[in-house]
């Protein structure tokens, strides 16, 4: 793995590597600037993002707002749709491709 590092003395950054990095142990490093030897640790942070689900969710009774999927291989995204709210996936419906292949409408009567 290779690790961004800033010296604590010139802020001089460059890259460590090392194949064994750990999160809470001690490293050290000389900086390839002012040639001081300085000490270092790792962290790892994990971070989460929260947003409105219009639809209520993937259980909610709200309206979903369907668009069609697509991706590689294309046989598996053919005819299904995902809710761009809460990332709900289904098989397009009979009415919904005869309605416009490219919009996946819930509940859609033609």
């Amino acid at each position: 793995m290779i690790l961004d590092v800033t010296c604590p003395y010139c802020e001089h950054e460059f890259k460590d590597e090392n194949e064994d990095f750990e999160e809470s142990e001690q490293y050290e490093a000389e900086c390839p600037n002012c040639k001081k030897v300085f000490g270092y640790s790792i962290s790892i942070s994990i971070s989460t993002y929260s947003c409105k689900l219009p639809c209520g969710g993937q259980d909610g009774d709200g309206p979903h707002e369907w668009k069609p999927m697509t991706g590689f291989p294309t046989e598996y995204f053919q005819n299904k749709c995902y809710c761009a709210h809460c990332g709900l996936v289904r098989e397009m419906t009979e009415s919904d491709n005869i309605k416009e292949k490219t919009v996946c409408v819930e509940g859609l009567n033609v």
